[in-house]
């Protein structure tokens, strides 16, 4: 297991100090992504990332890395379990102004900073992970098709034998 990363980060020590961080959290240290998945996940599945902390030639803080993992999502269509991997490329720079999002336009994404407080870290991850979940979660229409089929068919003979 990689070594645990502290969910409290100071932005401005780690992109100073170009730090390199490779760690996983649990599914259970998010606690809005837990509400998103389907009831019967495993709850201590891990999520895995690796980021790069720096300080770029026009002097922007920032973040990049990868976020990878597997969810279980519940089929809007159906309503079964439907397993979704996570794959995110990232690459955010901590600003403090409106006006400082102009210069990182193409480069990076933005991340307020508010003050020098420290950031939380599993909060970033967990937010990065909710804003790439599909709209609508479903199986590939063949997959879902057959589990609709079946439970009508069940509900069917449910039905006759009462």
């Amino acid at each position: 297991m990689p070594n645990r990363c502290p969910q409290l980060i100071d932005y401005l020590r780690y992109t100073e100090a170009r730090k390199i961080v490779e760690s996983e959290i649990l599914l259970t240290e998010c606690p809005r992504l837990v509400d998103l998945v389907s009831p019967d996940s495993d709850l201590n599945h891990t999520i895995n990332f690796k980021f790069e902390f720096g300080v770029d030639e026009f002097a922007n803080r920032f973040v990049k890395g990868k976020v990878t993992g597997q969810l279980k999502l519940i089929c809007q269509r159906c309503m079964d379990a439907l397993d979704y991997s996570i794959n995110i490329e990232l690459a955010l720079a901590f600003i403090k102004k409106k006006e400082q999002e102009q210069e990182i336009a193409g480069l990076y994404d933005s991340f307020y900073i508010e003050n020098k407080d420290p950031i939380d870290f599993y909060a970033l991850i967990e937010d990065e992970i909710i804003l790439s979940l599909p709209l609508i979660a479903k199986h590939k229409d063949e997959k879902c098709f057959l589990n609709l089929d079946i439970k009508m068919n069940k509900g069917l003979d449910e039905i006759e034998e009462a």
